[in-house]
């Protein structure tokens, strides 16, 4: 995994890994997952009318405090993005465990896999037409993707790396060069640290095992430290750890 990771990305890991009627402004309460799509004009000669599916999580309410948060879903090449919803690529328990939309594009070459060319614009305006109609959240991004859609997991954090919270990019064959954008993110000051502290260790210590071990120790204590003084973390992410009410209680957020 590469690119931008703040808590949601923890909450990843420490895991098992517009209306076809007019709805309430804040959508309605779903008691079980509702799919359905929203579309998308564009310029993109083989893209004229994307549709983006979405996956609405069991026990939705628009009372709940907070926005839901999203989980953008790139398949691999040319796909549907109503499978990946629907749970094709595992994500669906895990969505609803933690409150979170799934949301999938049909994308069909015109190069979508750049974000920056015309996808990106079309993915935006997408989740802009699904907040309209349900309480979430267009910044805070997660983002996975494979194969091809491995390319726009990690290059859509590229060029709008302030709508973004998380991605990961599986058999990805493009990665995008860290930017003077992301130097605010605290997962690359805690690579810089872990690199380092190993460094060190090795030069110490002969047993390898155990300098990886005492880096990954010194990266996870830089990491928390740099969430909490960079402010990284949101409510809306603390919801997606264990006893997430309470860390947020403790760490005054919200």
């Amino acid at each position: 995994m590469r690119g931008r990771l703040t808590a949601p990305a923890i909450a990843l890991l420490a895991l098992p890994l517009a209306w076809p009627a007019p709805a309430l402004a804040d959508g309605p309460a779903s008691a079980g997952p509702l799919i359905d799509c929203v579309e998308i004009p564009t310029r993109a000669p083989k893209n004229p009318l994307v549709k983006v599916w979405y996956r609405v999580p069991q026990g939705y309410s628009p009372a709940r405090r907070g926005r839901w948060r999203v989980l953008v879903l790139f398949g691999g090449r040319n796909c549907d993005g109503r499978p990946e919803v629907s749970g094709k690529l595992g994500w669906d328990s895990w969505a609803d465990l933690n409150g979170v939309f799934l949301v999938a594009p049909t994308l069909r070459d015109d190069a979508y896999w750049d974000p920056k060319q015309w996808s990106g614009r079309a993915l935006i305006d997408a989740l802009d037409a699904i907040a309209a109609r349900f309480r979430v959240s267009t910044k805070g991004l997660l983002l996975y993707g494979y194969s091809a859609g491995s390319q726009a997991s990690n290059l859509f954090p590229a060029w709008r790396p302030d709508l973004c919270r998380a991605y990961a990019s599986h058999a990805c064959g493009v990665f995008h060069a860290p930017s003077a954008r992301m130097r605010g993110v605290a997962a690359l000051v805690m690579g810089a640290a872990t690199f380092g502290v190993y460094r060190l260790l090795t030069g110490l210590i002969a047993n390898t095992i155990l300098c990886c071990f005492g880096a990954l120790l010194v990266a996870v204590v830089i990491y928390l430290l740099l969430v909490i003084i960079l402010k990284a973390i949101t409510y809306e992410d603390c919801m997606l750890l264990p006893k997430g009410d309470k860390i947020a209680k403790i760490l005054r957020i919200g």
